[in-house]
């Protein structure tokens, strides 16, 4: 039976489930390589743990971590045989792992319960141990070093708060080979820092007891039958009592008196509430979680690393963890969590599931809260916070309050709302006319005269003015009344069709464009343009293409003067410009590799007779002359015919070339 004392679960391996088993690698329900449960050789019991060289060096833990605070301090010790003795079989170690609240290992404090030079039969070594500072959790461990043959077996481990009672084994004879200040050695069983240091009693308070029945300077070998023989190695004397006597002694030494086993109580209700009886274990666990069940009282479950996003554990109301690694619970989709925060569920039987399946079951608690705000005892109601200081942890009072008043007073302690700022202003404005750019200019407009709108926001004051003896303005500010406006002395007033002194009367045939036959005797804009055409890729392309009507040349030296202007693009690429007249080429630039710049032709062409044009042409780029005086006579030309005025461009991109406008001017021959 397992001793009540002992922290261990299932210390003597008699239950093989993995869970219950309780003897586990970190982070795992099962055994860590090299150890397994085994019946070939248990101490008591069927079953024992068994080690093989694969678990050299490796930790295996029991149960659960156990809540320890620092400065507690608790025994332990295992019971260990070797299949062989033997250096091979290396060093076996009993040991407590202390850690901290965030679980992380601070140190381990350990025995070695047996080496390979131990004997074949079972032994065991106690030792205490305290817990160090910043100590929050603990945990029972074994481990092998220098193990590379042969097998251990381990049974009936203990690790316990207080003396087991299995100190004095009462099957065998029990014989203490040496008493020293802080050692002693029972049978094979040696205690570190054990009984003396506990404070409590030692191997002399024992002998000194008046149980003891003789003394004697050496004891016969018959005598290990029937007493219990205390060797003192410093005054050279062993001493022998009875069994009965020794316990009597030490329970004298330690000033107790012994429990009647007839008062243990195994009922778990507890009902008897007696001073006399004692529970056992089972009993008051049973009662204890009885308790909490129904009280859903908090009970520490273990800790939960968040890193992989797992779900939330099957739980009941009152279950807590705590968060082992940072990351997410109930899912990818669940509540962010770090290390050191609570998770705490709320409803009995919960299954385990995501944030959205069970997450309403759980409060996840926040333990290292950054940025925590405070504020004073007390407030004015309504009243608005505002942060004291700089530090952004600390806010007060700040005297200012909403205000939902429509009439929007003077008060600097008042904030109105958006209720009461939009009724004011839609009361304000509701009569006013609305905010112009082009309002605001004219409101601009400081000097007289008539207000012009410039611009879009934009204004400015204008005044009609007129042309010294044509046109006369009076007033034409408007400052001082209406503007007037007259015609001047240098302008005839025509009444009808009047031929004037010193002028010639201009009709159809001579002097009005668009004649039948002719254009008369003054120059005309016959032809213009300021849509943009540009060449296409690497083609020739027409920039103008304009049928002459027939007889435009109806005489020798009549003229039509062209000027053309564009842009050439931003590029080193060849550029040509190429005119036709009747078909005929009679201008070709050549490749030009002009880069960005504005270009200019004009050309004229002068009838020299009916079958014969001369031409002129010159090409400047960014005011530069590129061609000047190209002179052409083509006599493929015919007065009285249609004759086509073309322009071309040729380049190696579209958009290279760009004629953006032309003008085509007639003049008439000159009279000499």
């Amino acid at each position: 039976m397992k001793d009540p004392l002992n922290k261990l679960e299932n210390p003597s391996l008699e239950t093989d489930d993995s869970d219950a088993r309780a003897w586990h690698a970190d982070g795992s329900n099962d055994f860590t390589a090299g150890w397994s449960r085994s019946n070939e050789n248990p101490r008591s019991g069927l079953w024992s743990l068994k080690a093989v060289p694969a678990c050299n060096n490796l930790y295996l833990y029991n149960g659960p971590m156990q809540p320890t605070h620092p400065g507690e301090t608790s025994f332990l010790r295992s019971w260990a045989v070797a299949s062989a003795s033997g250096a091979a079989l290396g060093v076996l170690h009993s040991g407590v792992e202390w850690l901290d609240s965030s679980q992380a290992v601070l140190s381990r404090s350990e025995v070695v319960t047996a080496s390979g030079a131990a004997p074949t039969a079972y032994s065991r070594k106690y030792t205490s141990v305290t817990a160090p500072a910043n100590t929050a959790f603990s945990r029972f461990y074994l481990r092998l070093t220098s193990f590379t043959s042969g097998s251990w077996y381990v049974d009936d481990s203990f690790w316990g708060d207080a003396i087991p009672g299995e100190m004095i084994d009462p099957d065998s004879d029990v014989v203490f080979d040496t008493i020293q200040t802080n050692t002693i050695e029972v049978a094979n069983e040696v205690f570190t820092d054990g009984l003396t240091a506990t404070g409590s009693v030692s191997l002399l308070d024992i002998v000194n007891a008046p149980q003891l029945v003789s003394s004697q300077a050496a004891a016969t070998a018959a005598d290990d039958t029937d007493y219990v023989l205390i060797h003192d190695t410093s005054a050279g004397v062993t001493h022998k009592m009875t069994r009965a006597n020794f316990l009597a002694g030490m329970q004298a030494a330690l000033g107790f008196t012994p429990e009647n086993v007839a008062n243990k109580d195994t009922d778990t209700t507890l009902s008897a509430n007696s001073d006399t009886k004692y529970a056992s274990q089972k009993a008051i666990k049973a009662y204890v979680d009885g308790l909490l069940a129904a009280s859903d009282a908090v009970v520490y479950k273990g800790v939960i690393d968040a890193s992989a996003s797992p779900n939330y554990p099957a739980a009941s109301a009152g279950h807590l963890y705590f968060i082992s690694v940072a990351g997410k619970i109930g899912g990818a989709s669940g509540t962010s969590v770090e290390v050191g925060d609570m998770l705490v569920c709320r409803v009995d039987g919960s299954a385990a599931g995501t944030q959205a399946a069970v997450g309403a079951n759980w409060n996840v608690i926040q333990t290292n809260l950054v940025g925590a705000v405070t504020g004073p005892t007390s407030a004015v109601d309504s009243q608005f916070a505002s942060f004291n200081g700089t530090t952004g942890q600390i806010i007060k009072d700040s005297g200012v309050s909403l205000d939902t008043g429509t009439g929007l007073g003077t008060s600097n302690v008042k904030v109105p709302s958006q209720g009461a700022v939009k009724s004011y202003v839609d009361t304000q404005v509701a009569t006013k006319q609305d905010a112009d750019s082009d309002l605001t200019a004219l409101a601009g407009v400081s000097s007289n005269g008539l207000l012009a709108r410039t611009g879009s926001g934009t204004a400015a004051a204008r005044t009609i003015t007129g042309t010294t003896n044509r046109i006369t303005v009076t007033n034409g500010d408007g400052a001082s009344g209406n503007p007037t406006l007259d015609v001047g002395s240098d302008v005839v007033v025509l009444t009808g069709a009047q031929t004037l002194t010193g002028q010639k009367k201009f009709d159809d045939a001579q002097g009005k464009v668009g004649g039948t036959s002719t254009y008369g005797g003054v120059p005309a804009a016959l032809y213009g343009s300021i849509t943009s055409t540009n060449n296409t890729t690497t083609g020739e392309t027409d920039l103008i293409n304009i049928t002459l009507p027939a007889n435009l040349f109806s005489a020798d030296k009549q003229t039509l003067s062209w000027e053309i202007a564009g842009t050439l693009a931003a590029n080193a690429n060849n550029k040509r410009w190429r005119l036709y007249v009747a078909g005929v080429l009679v201008f070709d630039s050549g490749n030009l590799t002009h880069n960005n710049a504005d270009w200019i032709m004009r050309v004229t062409m002068t009838r020299g007779s009916s079958t014969a044009l001369r031409l002129d042409v010159q090409l400047n780029c960014n005011g530069q002359s590129v061609i000047v005086d190209w002179t052409f006579e083509n006599t493929a030309f015919n007065a009285t015919n249609t004759n086509v005025f073309k322009l071309t461009g040729t380049a190696v991109a579209t958009n290279d070339m760009v004629m953006r406008n032309y003008r085509g001017i007639w003049y008439p021959a000159p009279a000499l």
